[in-house]
């Protein structure tokens, strides 16, 4: 997981074997997160620490914790949504449990949306979970601070 060191940089040694690419998928993923949530579409998370998460990420609306209580299949019985936005832990848990909601929601009738959830599980080699979500931001700002003070730099040669 990437590591901020104490003078606010970001880990180079974090950021190997993130392609370019994949980072601008995860921001882009992120984004439809935050869009969906505000046109009102519920996200489901594993657990309480996932909820917090994206409240840190700024993402506000409806989000679900599986964790809550009671059989999971209940709990999804008793969610009264046309759609939902899966969004479990990136680990190989985290996808059989993705997939379980998956499954079970379209035979209820709840359209599953996966599209960020897929977007973002390519990056589960640095993280794993939805809490690592804070990380990942903080190494996009980076990133996006460094890219802006590069072309400042270049701007004024």
């Amino acid at each position: 997981m990437p590591k901020v060191c104490e003078k606010g940089t970001v880990d180079r040694g974090a950021l190997k074997g993130l392609e370019l690419e994949l980072i601008e998928q995860a921001e882009e993923a992120l984004t439809e997160v935050k869009e969906l949530a505000f046109e009102g579409v519920p996200i489901l998370v594993e657990g309480k620490r996932d909820a917090e998460a994206l409240r840190r990420l700024g993402i506000e609306g409806k989000i679900l914790e599986l964790s809550s209580g009671g059989p999971m299949l209940s709990f999804l019985e008793g969610l009264k949504y046309t759609k939902i936005l899966i969004l479990t832990d990136f680990d190989d848990k985290g996808e059989e449990l993705a997939s379980f909601c998956c499954e079970h929601l379209t035979k209820l009738g709840v359209e599953p949306i996966l599209e960020p959830y897929q977007k973002l599980r390519k990056l589960r080699k640095k993280f794993k979970e939805v809490e690592s979500l804070v990380r990942l931001r903080t190494v996009l700002e980076r990133i996006k601070w460094k890219d802006q003070k590069t072309r400042s730099w270049k701007e004024g040669q």
